[in-house]
């Protein structure tokens, strides 16, 4: 019994790595990048088109684990995109406040659940990304 359980955990294992690869194929055969598709759903979603100076934020956020925690316009395991740029006004402060949640991670702001930290983030790609999550502001 044991030893098919250990069997069982290793093939569903390697079936996540296999499914997480990161690359698709389209119909053609033609591999197609899953952070190019994630951030075109992702702008999709949004409902808008993201302007330029936001692009870069918008594709860091695909390309690393946010969507894992995070949607746009509801609460999964942390808060909506929109819950929070509509809590904070865009500026300086706000944006180095939001990178440094990121960065460090947080609890205690929107619930219990601990954001996981991301101590690798640059200064430059997590303000990107403060930046594109503050975009998203829908209260005047």
């Amino acid at each position: 019994m044991k030893k098919r359980i250990i069997s069982f955990a290793i093939f569903c294992a390697c079936v996540s790595i296999m499914a997480c690869n990161g690359v698709n194929s389209n119909a053609k055969g033609n591999k197609v990048d899953d952070s190019t598709k994630s951030t075109n759903q992702l702008i999709n979603t949004a409902g808008n088109d993201v302007p330029a100076e936001y692009k870069e934020g918008a594709n860091l956020v695909t390309s690393n684990d946010c969507l894992t925690c995070h949607k746009i316009n509801e609460k999964l395991v942390g808060p909506a995109f929109v819950t929070i740029a509509n809590k904070y006004e865009t500026n300086e402060g706000n944006i180095n406040n939001l990178y440094q949640s990121i960065k460090m991670g947080s609890s205690g702001i929107y619930g219990t659940q601990v954001m996981t930290p991301h101590p690798n983030l640059t200064p430059q790609d997590g303000t990107a990304m403060a930046k594109y999550i503050l975009s998203l502001r829908t209260k005047k």
